[in-house]
C-alpha cells in the first residue's frame, strides 16, 4: 500500500494534534487502518489506537499491526533497559511455528540441482555443470559459474530426469563482472530433447528476456523434463551462475506400506493394491478385492503423517471396471474404525468412474488412506492406490529443521545469554493454504504481511496462541517477496506478540536468518545500512557498519551478538561490564563467551547516565564460513587475523537503517579509497562490497595495536594477548579525553 491520499481516506486531512488523546468520527468499511506522515525525514510516535465499531467494540486490539521502520536505540548504561519493541515476558518465550501456502504458491523442490546439464562449448573450464551445483555465487573466482564459448546462437541445457509441472525457473548472472552477457536469452521447456532453437513452441516464457541483477525469477505452468537457456546472435557468449527449476514434487508414499481391508476374495490380499503394479488384469494378481457384503473397504497405513495432495487409484481393466461407483475416500491422523462419511472425507461425497484410472486431487494431512463403498452386498475391487505427497525433504518438519539449524538456533539463543533464554518452539506440522493466490496478498491486502500472519494463524483455529509470545508463518520456496519480515500484534491481556514471515529467502539460507528474525521480535534492531550510499565518500567511514560481527548485521556468518545486544537483554551480568568516563585505565578483557570476568568496556559522550552516543570495546567473537552452502563452524583462534579487540560505537540519535552501529576496522583507518576505479554498473557495486566485507573482517585490534578516531573520545592501545584458545584475553589500555564541546 502506497501513502496515496487521494484515495481511502477516513477523514480528509491532513490532521493534527497535542492532546493526550483525541477521536476522529468517519463512516467507511474496511480492514486495513494505516496512520501515516507525508513528510521528509519524519517520524511517526504512537501511544495506541482504537477502531471502534457502531456498537462501541474496540476491533483493533490484539490485531496485527506492522510500521514502515523500527524504533530509535537506547543507550541508556543504568542497565537492560528494553528496546522500544522488546518483548521481557516472565519465564522463557513460547513460540509456535505455523506453515502456510497460497493457491498458486505451493511447496517446490528445486529439481535441476545435480541432473546432467550440457552446453553448446565450454569455455576456460566453466562446464556445465557448475549451473546445477547448488552454488548461486556469481564470482568467478569461486568456480561455479559456467561460460560458453563466443559463437552464434550459444545455448546451455539440464535434463532434469523426468517430466515435471514447472512452475518456476530461477537464474542466477554473474556479480562480479560482466553481468550485461544475460542479455535477449530465451527460455525453453520441453518433455522431448530440444534439437534446434526453436522459438515457435517450448517457449516457457514468450519473447527474449533480459537482465543485469545477481538474480531474476521467471513464473510460468510448464510441464517437461528439458530445460534450455539459449541467446539467439552471432558471436555471442552464455554465462550463468545457477539454474534452479522449481516444480511441485510428489512422493507415492503407499507403495510396500501396510494395507487391510474388510474381506479377502480368492487369495486377493490388501497388499496388491500397494505393490507398485498398475495392471488390472485379474489373471496377473496385481488386483486386489474383497468379498460381496455390507459397506466393504481396503485402507493402507503410511507409517507417518503425511501431507497428502493426490491420490490416485487403478480399476481392474478385464472386466468389472464398473465395481468402482459410489465409493468413499477418507484420510485420517488416527486409526479409521467406522465407515463414516461425516468426517474424514478426502473428496466430499461418492466418487464413481470405470475407466482404467483417475487421479483425485485435495490437500488433506492423515496417516490412514480408506477407501469404502456405503452399500449393500457390494464388492470393492482395486488394482492400485498411490497416496502422492509432499516429500520428507519437503515437510513442514524438514523445513522447520532446517530453519532451526536442527537445534543450533535455540542452542545460540542458550549460550549468548548464558542459559536465560531457552527458545521453546512449538511446531505446527502442516501445510495449511491460505485460499488466495499469493499477489493478492502482496498488491490487494494492505499491510500484506500482517494478514498473513492473521489469516495463518485462523487456519488453526485448534490453537490457542494466547499461550504464546512469538509466533513465526512459514511460506513456499516460491514466494520471494520476502526472507523475513514481521508485524506486531497486541494480545487481549496487552502482552506484545510478534509475528514472523519467512518467504523463500530460507531456503537458501542458514539458521542464523532465524535467530536473526527472532532477534527483531526482542526488540533488537537491524545494524546494517538500510540505503548504503555508493561509492562512498571515505571508505574508512565503514560502508559495511558492522560487518559479519553480529548476527543482527550479517545473518550468514556472525555467531551471536554484540556485548551490547547481549547487555541490553540482560544477559551479561553487571559484573561482566565497566564504563569509563575519563582518566587512563589498564584492564583485562575476557571473551563474551566464556564464564566471567569483565568481558565489555563501556565510554559514554555526553550524558554520563543517559548517553547520546557509547564506544564499546570487546572481543572479537568466530564466524562461520560457508561451502557450497554447508555450514562450517570455523574456529577464530584457527583464523587468526580474526582474532583481537573489537570497538564499535552505538548512537541513540539514528534510528534503524541509519547506520546507528559502526564497527571500526583496523584494516580500514588508512585506506581513503577502494584500491581499484569504482563505478555505479552492479557488477563495480558487488566487487566493491565483497573488498570492504573484507576489510571489516579485519576489523580486530591485535597486540601492538592502538585505535584513536577523531570521532572517539577514546584511544585504545592493546598491551598483549593472554593465553590462547577459548579461554584466552587481552590486556588493553584505555584513556578517555577530556570532555570536548564535540563530545558533551
Amino acid at each position: 500500500m502506497a501513502n496515496s491520499i487521494s484515495e481511502n481516506q477516513y477523514v480528509q486531512g491532513p490532521l493534527s494534534f497535542s492532546e493526550s488523546h483525541r477521536s476522529f468520527r468517519g463512516d467507511i468499511r474496511g480492514r486495513y487502518v494505516r496512520i501515516f506522515k507525508q513528510a521528509e525525514n519524519a517520524q511517526l510516535v504512537l501511544a495506541e489506537v482504537e477502531v471502534m465499531t457502531q456498537v462501541g467494540t474496540n476491533v483493533a486490539r490484539g490485531k496485527v499491526a506492522i510500521q514502515s521502520s523500527d524504533h530509535y536505540l537506547d543507550t541508556g548504561v543504568e542497565g537492560p533497559t528494553d528496546y522500544a519493541l522488546a518483548i521481557r515476558p516472565e519465564g522463557m518465550p513460547k513460540a509456535v511455528m505455523l506453515f502456510a501456502e497460497f493457491l498458486d504458491e505451493k511447496v517446490t523442490t528445486n529439481v535441476a540441482r545435480g541432473k546432467v546439464a550440457t552446453q553448446i562449448s565450454e569455455h576456460s573450464g566453466a562446464v556445465a555443470a557448475r549451473a546445477v551445483d547448488g552454488n548461486t555465487s556469481g564470482v568467478w573466482e569461486e568456480n561455479s559459474c559456467t561460460a560458453t564459448g563466443s559463437e552464434r546462437n550459444p545455448w546451455w541445457q539440464v535434463d532434469l530426469g523426468d517430466s515435471y509441472d514447472i512452475s518456476e525457473i530461477k537464474i542466477w548472472n554473474r556479480t562480479d563482472c560482466c553481468g550485461d552477457l544475460l542479455r535477449n536469452f530465451h527460455i525453453m521447456v520441453s518433455e522431448t530433447p530440444i534439437t534446434a532453437n526453436s522459438m515457435s513452441e517450448n517457449q516457457y516464457i514468450q519473447g527474449s528476456q533480459s537482465f543485469s541483477a545477481s538474480t531474476k525469477s521467471f513464473k510460468g505452468e510448464k510441464k517437461g523434463r528439458y530445460v534450455r537457456i539459449f541467446k539467439q546472435a552471432d558471436n555471442a557468449q552464455l554465462v550463468l551462475a545457477e539454474v534452479q527449476v522449481m516444480a511441485q514434487v510428489r512422493t507415492n508414499v503407499a507403495k510396500g506400506k501396510m494395507a487391510t481391508q474388510s474381506t479377502i476374495h480368492r487369495n486377493a490380499g490388501a497388499a496388491r493394491a500397494v505393490d507398485g503394479n498398475t495392471s488390472g488384469v485379474w489373471a496377473e494378481k496385481s488386483s486386489t478385492a474383497t468379498g460381496s457384503e455390507r459397506n466393504p473397504w481396503w485402507q493402507v497405513d503410511l507409517g507417518g503423517m503425511y501431507d497428502i495432495r493426490e491420490i490416485r487409484i487403478w480399476n481392474r481393466t478385464d472386466c468389472c471396471g464398473e465395481l468402482l461407483r459410489n465409493f468413499h475416500i477418507m484420510v485420517s491422523e488416527t486409526p479409521i474404525t467406522a465407515n463414516s462419511t461425516s468426517e474424514n472425507q478426502y473428496i466430499q461425497g461418492s466418487q464413481s468412474f470405470s475407466e482404467s484410472n483417475k487421479s483425485f486431487k485435495g490437500d488433506k494431512r492423515g496417516r490412514y488412506v480408506r477407501i469404502f463403498k456405503q452399500a449393500e452386498n457390494a464388492q470393492l475391487v482395486l488394482a492400485e492406490v498411490e497416496v502422492m505427497a509432499i516429500p520428507d525433504e519437503q515437510s513442514t518438519e524438514a523445513v522447520a529443521n532446517h530453519l532451526l539449524g536442527n537445534g543450533r538456533a535455540q542452542r545460540l539463543f542458550e549460550l549468548q545469554s548464558y542459559g536465560k533464554l531457552t527458545l521453546d518452539v512449538m511446531r505446527i506440522d502442516g501445510w495449511k493454504n491460505l485460499g488466495r493466490n499469493a499477489n493478492y496478498f502482496v498488491n490487494d491486502a494492505r499491510g500484506y504481511q500482517g494478514a498473513i500472519v492473521e489469516d495463518a494463524k485462523n487456519l488453526n483455529p485448534n490453537v490457542d496462541f494466547s499461550a504464546y509470545s512469538i509466533f513465526y508463518v512459514v511460506c513456499p520456496p516460491g514466494f520471494n517477496h520476502i526472507s523475513g519480515a514481521g508485524g506486531v500484534r497486541f494480545g487481549d491481556d496487552g502482552d506484545l506478540v510478534h509475528g514472523v514471515i519467512f518467504g523463500g529467502g530460507l531456503y537458501e539460507s542458514p539458521y542464523t536468518l532465524f535467530v536473526h528474525e527472532t532477534g527483531h521480535t526482542f526488540g533488537l534492531p537491524d545494524v546494517y545500512p538500510g540505503r548504503p550510499n555508493y561509492p562512498p565518500e571515505n571508505p574508512s567511514r565503514h560502508f559495511l557498519r558492522a560487518g559479519s560481527w553480529d548476527v543482527m548485521s550479517s545473518a550468514g556468518n556472525a555467531t551471536g551478538f554484540f556485548g551490547w545486544h547481549r547487555h541490553k537483554m540482560g544477559w551479561l551480568d553487571t559484573h561482566r561490564k565497566t564504563y569509563f568516563e575519563s582518566g587512563t585505565h589498564e584492564i583485562v578483557l575476557t571473551r563474551l563467551s566464556s564464564c566471567c570476568g569483565t568481558s565489555m568496556a563501556v565510554i559514554p559522550v555526553g550524558m554520563a547516565e543517559n548517553p547520546s552516543k557509547v564506544f564499546v570495546v570487546e572481543l572479537a567473537e568466530p564466524v562461520i564460513k560457508f561451502t557450497n552452502s554447508d555450514l562450517i563452524r570455523a574456529s577464530i583462534f584457527e583464523m587468526s587475523e580474526n582474532d583481537g579487540v573489537l570497538i564499535y560505537s552505538v548512537d541513540a540519535t539514528k534510528p534503524t537503517k541509519a547506520d546507528p552501529f559502526i564497527v571500526y576496522s583496523k584494516a580500514l583507518e588508512s585506506v581513503q579509497q577502494a584500491p581499484f576505479t569504482t563505478g555505479s554498473s552492479f557488477a563495480e557495486i558487488q566487487r566493491f562490497n565483497k573488498w570492504a566485507s573484507q576489510m571489516m573482517e579485519m576489523a580486530p585490534y591485535t597486540t601492538g595495536d592502538i585505535f584513536s578516531n577523531e570521532e572517539a573520545p577514546m584511544n585504545v592501545e592493546v598491551l598483549e594477548k593472554i593465553g590462547s584458545g577459548p579461554n584466552s584475553s587481552y590486556k588493553v589500555k584505555i584513556t578517555v579525553n577530556e570532555p570536548t564541546a564535540a563530545n558533551q
